[in-house]
């Protein structure tokens, strides 16, 4: 019988040829070859199980480590020595990657003096993230900027023969849900005006975001306009799970706003 010399007993090598693989949605992939004595075997196999820590998680940069999985396979040489060939995943990001964006486009009629109507688009934006299990896919944890979230090419449609021009725009206060009624400080105006019906659903839980839009016109008061925004509603169009990691790939929709009106 062969005798084994071991330089540390009971160790772990880890074998030249580390393969790394990085993907588009924020996963890593990293796949090596260890090798012990086979008499050390079962206290390796004891700790090469899936989604424990791999054993040199810090050889690639992730944002939380790399985890095991699948189960690692396994072979005894009958040389005295057994290998484990492990692959682990780990993460570069917690924030959506690969960003396509679509447009939609809104209208709003001015409904509390009935004095025209606002055009305006918005971005939907798709993509693809990398969540662990205690991290939802919301509105939240895609942390769009905001940026991505203001609407665009908005145009004043004036009922007389007045030509307004868009200027500027601000988002007002933080995001709210319209079967919130706190949101009345919100707007700046009394609660009457929510009592008229809009493309709004009091219902839902969706997430709004209000913006002032500020249009001139040359010789004339500016006239700001107030409306609601819907932000993304997320839906998951597929998910792969690689142990600790799930990678989600999404779109989104936004409706209509509502209750546009100009301030006084």
């Amino acid at each position: 019988m062969a005798t084994i010399y071991e330089k540390t007993p009971g160790a772990l090598i880890a074998t030249p040829g580390r393969t790394v693989n990085f993907f588009d949605s924020g996963i890593v992939r990293v796949d090596r070859t260890y090798v012990c004595a086979t008499s050390s075997a079962s206290v390796h196999r004891a700790n090469l199980v899936v989604g424990s820590i791999a054993p040199d998680e810090d050889a690639v940069q992730t944002l939380d480590g790399l985890y095991i999985h699948p189960t690692p396979g396994e072979l005894e040489r009958g040389n005295g020595f057994t290998e484990f060939k492990v692959s682990s995943f780990g993460r570069t990001s917690n924030t959506s990657s690969s960003m396509l964006v679509g447009v939609r486009k809104h209208r709003q009629d001015l409904f509390e003096n009935n004095t025209g109507s606002i055009n305006y688009s918005v971005w939907t934006p798709a993509g693809s993230i990398v969540l662990k299990p205690d991290e939802a896919l919301n509105f939240d944890s895609l942390n769009l900027s905001s940026d991505l979230l203001m609407p665009f090419n908005l145009v004043l449609n004036n009922v007389d023969s007045l030509v307004y021009s868009f200027a500027d725009i601000v988002e007002i206060g933080p995001v709210f849900t319209a079967n919130n009624m706190a949101y009345a400080a919100i707007q700046y105006t009394s609660d009457t005006l929510y009592s008229k019906r809009s493309s709004i659903d009091t219902s839902s839980p969706n997430l709004i975001q209000a913006y002032r839009a500020t249009f001139t016109s040359q010789g004339n008061p500016d006239r700001l306009i107030t409306f609601w925004v819907y932000q993304p509603v997320i839906t998951i169009k597929s998910q792969n799970v690689f142990g600790t990691f799930s990678e989600i790939k999404y779109t989104s929709d936004r409706d209509n706003g509502g209750y546009a009106f100009e301030a006084s």
